[in-house]
This record gives structure tokens, sequence and C-alpha cells, in this order.
């Protein structure tokens, strides 16, 4: 009997091996569609814009970018570029250099008298004093300036505290006070024994925000 069902097993196996096989048909290229292809559409994640340029930011920000900071030497590029307008008698030059806000503080006394206008008052002070008789190289000595950031905010200087009104450097600006040699006398001077500059950045260079001065009578 075992011997019968083994027999029909392998004649059912040799059977199924020998029905022909009808081959899937492919398309030919007669057969596909001439209709322009289109590729596979992909997900893309739309272009986020990145967050602007910003002089300090917290690790919390996630991403940030900060601009390059420009360092003292650009502050002393326009402090030159103001000793130059000055000894030209050049007010274009000192506009150049300055904030369209700048604001000059007398200081009398150790304590704010007044406060003007940058460009009204270097105007009255052309019209009074003979500039372009000074030689700039005379005026102050490069190695003597003194510099403050907000890092040194405790130790600025007090003429400017009092001249600030309260104000707050910001977190780019610096201060630059310059003690001015070969004065005359005090009745015939035209700078004050020294003059403290408070600049703020603009793009890649420094503008003059105020200067605290004792102004010449």
């Amino acid at each position: 009997m075992r011997r019968a069902q083994r027999a029909c097993i392998l004649a059912c196996v040799v059977w199924a091996g020998c029905v022909p096989r009808v081959a899937t048909p492919f398309a030919t290229a007669g057969k596909l569609s001439h209709a322009a292809r289109r590729p596979d559409g992909v997900a893309i994640d739309p272009t986020s814009q990145p967050p602007g340029p910003q002089s300090r930011a917290p690790v919390e920000n996630g991403i940030v970018t900060l601009r390059t900071p420009l360092g003292f030497e650009a502050a002393r590029v326009t402090l030159q570029g103001f000793f130059e307008g000055v000894t030209h008698e050049d007010l274009a030059a000192l506009s150049a250099v300055a904030s369209p806000t700048a604001m000059v503080s007398n200081m009398r006394g150790g304590s704010l008298e007044s406060v003007h206008n940058y460009g009204f008052l270097w105007r009255q002070r052309f019209a009074k004093f003979r500039y372009e008789a000074v030689d700039r190289g005379a005026l102050y000595r490069e190695s003597e300036i003194e510099t403050f950031d907000t890092e040194h905010a405790d130790a600025l200087p007090v003429e400017l505290t009092l001249a600030s009104s309260g104000e707050t450097l910001a977190p780019e600006d610096v201060v630059l006070r310059v003690r001015m040699l070969g004065q005359p006398t005090k009745a015939d001077r035209i700078f004050g024994e020294s003059l403290t500059f408070w600049l703020r950045r603009d793009e890649d260079r420094y503008v003059i925000y105020r200067i605290a001065e004792d102004v010449p009578q």
C-alpha cells in the first residue's frame, strides 16, 4: 500500500515539472506611453532663513548668527578720523565719523554742565579757535589712550558715567579716553584736558555716539 502511494506522489511531481510555463509578457518600446515623464516627488523641508546677526546670544537660543567683533583697532581708526577732521577744520570729515545723533557733554568742575549737538558745537569752535595750526601728531600719545568696553563697565571714566544720564553701554560699544598734550594756559586752550569718546558700532566700523569734554570757552 505504501509503495503504491509513493509511486502516485512521484508521478504527480514528474507531471508538474513537465507542464509548460507561460512567460510573463513585458511591455515593448512601442507600447510605452509617449507622455513626458515626471520625476518621483521628493519631500523637501523649506529652507529657513538664518537669524539676524547679533553681538551676543545665549546658548539656549539654538542656532544663532554672531557678528565678528571689530576690536579696539577699529575704534582707533575712528579716533584718527576725528582728529584729522578737527585739524583740517573739516565739518564733513567730522560728520563722517559720527552718529547723526552724536552729542557732546560739557563737563565743568566734575559735573555735567550742558549737552550740545556735535556738529553745531564744532561749527562754533571752528569759528572761534584756530585748529588748522595744530600739529595733530602732537595732540596725544597713542600709547596712552585708555580703552574700555562692557566688560569694564564698573571702571568707566566718571565723566562718561555722569554724561550718560543713566544710559548703559550697548554690547559692542567701546570707550576711549584721550589725554591731550601741549595745552597752553587754561585761558588759551582749545581742547579740554581729556576727551572721552563713547563709540558705537555701525556695520563694519565705529562711530562717535557721545563725547565728554571740559569744552573750552
